[in-house]
C-alpha cells in the first residue's frame, strides 16, 4: 500500500490554499486535519499493473521441494484540475480508484501532509485514499523476522518440518499485523468524521 505525500504541492505553492480543519491525538501522535475544496474542471485516469514474487526450494530427506508465490498489484492514478474558491488552479495527483466527473464540488483531506481521503459534495460520496501511516513498524520487523527464522531453521537442518514451523509463525504474526493495522484505520476514520464534520455537511 502507497501513501502519497503532499510535498509536490508544497513545491508548488499550492499548500497555501489547504485550510487548517482540526488537530487531535491519535495513537500517541499529533495529529494535523487539513482540506482544500474546490470545483473539477477536469479529471484522467490510468492504471497500473506491478508483478513480483518469487519461489524457494527446500530439501526433505532425498526430495528436493519447493514453492512459486506470484503476486500483481493495480495501481490506480487520478489526475485531477480542482479550481478553488479564489480561482486558483491546482494540478493534484491521486492513487484511488473513486469515480469523478467534471462539475463536481471536491474536497481532498490530507492527515501529517499524507492524502488520507476524498469526499465528492456533489455525489455526497466519501472515498478513503490508499494510508498507511499508522502502521507500527515494529509488526513488519516481527514478520519479516520470523520468516527468516523459518529459513535459516530450514538450511541449518534441512527439515521440511521446522521450515513449515517458521512459515506458519510468519503467517501468524502477518495476520496480527493487519488486524492492527484495520483497528487503527477504523478508529481513525470515525475520528476523522468526528473533526471533519462541518466540512462533509457543507
Amino acid at each position: 500500500m502507497i501513501c502519497a505525500r503532499r510535498s509536490a504541492m508544497r513545491a508548488s505553492g499550492s499548500h497555501y490554499m489547504w485550510t487548517d480543519v482540526g488537530r487531535f491525538r491519535f495513537n500517541g501522535r499529533a495529529v494535523r486535519l487539513e482540506v482544500i475544496t474546490g470545483e473539477v474542471l477536469g479529471t484522467e485516469q490510468r492504471s497500473d499493473t506491478h508483478v513480483s514474487g518469487g519461489g524457494s526450494t527446500y530439501t526433505v530427506g532425498n526430495s528436493v521441494q519447493g514453492s512459486t508465490n506470484i503476486s500483481s498489484n493495480v495501481i490506480v492514478t487520478r489526475n485531477i484540475r480542482l479550481k478553488t474558491q479564489d480561482g486558483g488552479l491546482h494540478d493534484i495527483q491521486l492513487q484511488g480508484d473513486f469515480p469523478l466527473s467534471t462539475g463536481d464540488r471536491l474536497s481532498i483531506f490530507a492527515i501529517n501532509d499524507h492524502y488520507y481521503r476524498v469526499y465528492n459534495h456533489t455525489t455526497r460520496q466519501e472515498f478513503a485514499l490508499p494510508f498507511n501511516a499508522w502502521i507500527s513498524p515494529i509488526y513488519g520487523l516481527i514478520a519479516v523476522g520470523s520468516f527468516a527464522a523459518g529459513i535459516v531453521y530450514a538450511l541449518l537442518w534441512q527439515s521440511g518440518q521446522i521450515f513449515f514451523l517458521g512459515a506458519m509463525v510468519m503467517m501468524v504474526m502477518s495476520w496480527n499485523m493487519k488486524l492492527g493495522a484495520r483497528s487503527r484505520s477504523n478508529a481513525l476514520a470515525r475520528k476523522f468524521r468526528e473533526v471533519a464534520k462541518d466540512v462533509l455537511a457543507s
